[in-house]
């Protein structure tokens, strides 16, 4: 048990893509509860922080996209992240609409291993990372030259801060403008700019652009859109500097692990103060004092509380610290809680971008401390202390504590095959832990057990092989972990089931269900036919469409969610799976991180021989053996074609092979 939780924590560290724009939340995959949350405003009240947004990155975003945002962070040069986008690279954000980077933070991004942000940050707090990392290419140099270039052509009508207050302006058929109207700007991509300097508008704005008749190359004019971009932001030039000092002083030093000559060698370009028209650059002191606070030791205090009524611990009750360096090398500490449950262990090492756990077995169940890292962690080891407390609870086997309040399925279906990436959301009632008292043959606790689709077959085991198993019949997702009270408990899977034309889904819930079930669709020409999900209407999440159906649901156990879907599928391949993100402030229902894999599923995954849409089929494990064969001969064509990613043929081609394994091995 205790080395099950250690590789969680341990896969919480190598895999939480982004490490998170505030840290790992909690919960990584949240479907909320009926009640509908607050709308957030459309748009920021004042100009975004762009050093604000800087030390927010610098806190939580350098291990993946590094110190500068060139997509060089450790996870990245260590392969525990695949493609990640280079902020320094102008292609990256120049076409999109600063409002749309917004909500790829809100919202995270499945396929590229990012969780959202919505519950973690504030509205404003994103709002000055997205505008932090949008503007990250701009070099002041670039800044400077947009600037010069802006006081020498544009002044007489935008004015000198761009507020279309210039000597000329009263003479022009319409506005100019506010370029610094910050709302007005969130609506406007560099390109869009470039555009509109490139070419001009109408006989408002005289074109710029040398192929127009204007005087500006195409340098001058991405350097002019630069410098305007900064006169709706608040310490435009500010960022760049704090963001490479606030992540040196909480990382040490950049990381080359599993880079190459190239990343070893790289250095980080010092802080630059540069004068900024209509701004104020901050003091940022990175002095010696400060490294000097930085303890080479901490003290690690806690206490483990039973938070069961009527349950008691033992007075001898083993306890465990893991410690993980920032190369992520492992350290255990064991050691006996005191008889109140309060412990202590004295002179921990502890170095910048360390992580700790606390773990407990109680009742031959591990239960753990938050697991702590990140600028939170350095500013409590600041102190010389640590509290790493541990809640406890008793356990229960009696299963009508648990229900589902929740479901979300995102449905793609390609060629013969038919992809659902699902989710569910589970609640424990009472004040105890839940587990069904029962094991699988190897010995594995066995907490829930949720029923497959007919015919389905598993590809992903979102969560780690450790945690989730598939039945020996393929029938059931079985789930090894604790249902702790109190907390929104996520099962997810990836599988799937044959189609020819059509393909009935039947699911029956082993719990009852009482929430919103939902299915998002492509393509969006399908056809479903269910009284459980009615149409809801198109939806663009990201750049993808999908159609959105659902409602909610009372559901007895036993009970089945059931859906048909109808129509021609896409053609293998056609199907973009790379900018699909399920939008919070559109549905009531999200897919988050534990959907990421999805991305990776193989393109062009052919399946089993199509089963009889109206009667149901029983698979048996040599024709999944045999499916799965076959899904693994079309990966590597797909592969040999040019058509999927290196990296991604290798986690989906292991992904494919694992489970034949386990199914040849029974």
């Amino acid at each position: 048990m205790i080395r099950r939780l250690l590789f969680a924590a341990a896969a919480a560290l190598l895999l939480a893509a982004c490490s998170g724009l505030a840290g790992e939340p909690r919960v990584v995959a949240t479907i909320p509860a009926a009640t509908p949350a607050p709308t957030e405003p459309a748009f920021p009240a004042s100009r975004p922080d762009v050093a604000l947004g800087a030390a927010l990155y610098a806190e939580n975003c350098v291990r993946c996209h590094g110190l500068t945002g060139a997509g060089d962070g450790e996870f990245a040069l260590t392969g525990q992240v695949q493609n990640v986008a280079s902020f320094q690279d102008p292609a990256t954000s120049f076409e999109q609409e600063p409002h749309v980077w917004f909500q790829t933070i809100t919202n995270g991004r499945i396929d590229k291993l990012m969780p959202p942000w919505q519950g973690t940050l504030s509205f404003e707090e994103r709002w000055a990372v997205a505008m932090y990392t949008y503007t990250l290419h701009s070099t002041e140099a670039q800044i400077a030259h947009g600037r010069e270039l802006f006081q020498a052509e544009c002044v007489d009508c935008h004015g000198e801060t761009g507020q279309g207050d210039g000597p000329r302006a009263a003479e022009l058929s319409e506005s100019p403008g506010d370029l610094s109207d910050h709302v007005g700007m969130i609506y406007l991509s560099d390109s869009a700019m470039a555009v509109s300097i490139r070419e001009g508008i109408g006989d408002v704005m005289p074109a710029q652009g040398i192929e127009f008749g204007g005087e500006w190359n195409e340098e001058d004019i991405r350097s002019v859109v630069d410098y305007v971009r900064t006169l709706s932001l608040e310490n435009p030039s500010a960022g760049r500097s704090l963001a490479v000092q606030a992540a040196l002083a909480a990382t040490a030093a950049p990381t080359t692990q599993g880079a190459g000559p190239e990343a070893a060698q790289a250095t980080v370009p010092p802080p630059v103060a540069t004068e900024e028209v209509g701004c104020t650059e901050p003091t940022v002191d990175a002095s010696s004092a400060e490294a000097a606070s930085i303890p080479d030791t901490v003290r690690i205090t806690g206490q483990v509380t039973m938070a069961s009524a009527g349950g008691t611990l033992p007075e001898s009750l083993p306890i465990a610290l893991f410690a993980f360096d920032p190369s992520f090398n492992r350290t255990q500490t064991d050691g006996v809680a005191a008889a109140d449950g309060t412990f202590a262990f004295e002179d921990v090492p502890y170095a910048p971008g360390s992580s700790y756990i606390m773990t407990v077995n109680y009742r031959d169940r591990v239960f753990a401390s938050d697991l702590r890292r990140g600028q939170t962690l350095a500013d409590e080891a600041a102190t010389g202390a640590l509290d790493l407390s541990v809640i406890v609870y008793d356990l229960t086997d009696d299963p009508s504590v648990i229900s589902i309040s929740g479901m979300v399925s995102q449905v793609t279906v390609t060629g013969d095959s038919v992809e659902v990436a699902q989710v569910f959301s589970v609640r424990n009632t009472s004040d105890r832990a839940f587990t069904s008292g029962e094991s699988t043959a190897e010995g594995a606790p066995i907490s829930l057990i949720i029923p497959l689709p007919p015919g389905a077959v598993v590809v992903s085991l979102l969560g780690g092989e450790n945690r989730f198993l598939v039945a020996d019949d393929s029938s059931a997702l079985i789930d090894t972990a604790l249902v702790l009270p109190g907390e929104e408990h996520i099962i997810n899977v990836i599988y799937l089931v044959p189609y020819g034309g059509g393909a009935i889904i039947e699911q029956e819930i082993n719990y009852p269900f009482s929430g919103t079930a939902r299915l998002l669709v492509r393509p969006t020409n399908l056809g479903v036919i269910g009284p459980q999900f009615p149409s809801l209407g198109p939806e663009t999440i990201g750049t993808t469409q999908f159609a959105a159906y659902g409602s909610t649901l009372e559901l007895e156990p036993a009970g089945v969610l059931r859906y048909e879907l109808t129509g021609a599928a896409a053609e293998a391949g056609t199907v973009d799976r790379g900018t699909g993100v399920v939008s919070a402030n559109n549905l009531p229902v999200v897919i988050a991180i534990v959907l990421i894999i999805a991305g990776l599923i193989a393109l062009a995954i052919y399946v089993i021989t199509a089963r009889n849409r109206t009667t149901e089929t029983t698979v048996g494990p040599q024709q999944q053996i045999d499916a799965l064969a076959a899904a693994i001969a079309d990966l590597d064509a797909e592969f040999e074609a040019g058509r999927v990613e290196e990296a991604d043929y290798q986690t989906q081609r292991a992904a494919l092979k694992a489970r034949m394994a386990r199914l040849m091995k029974g």
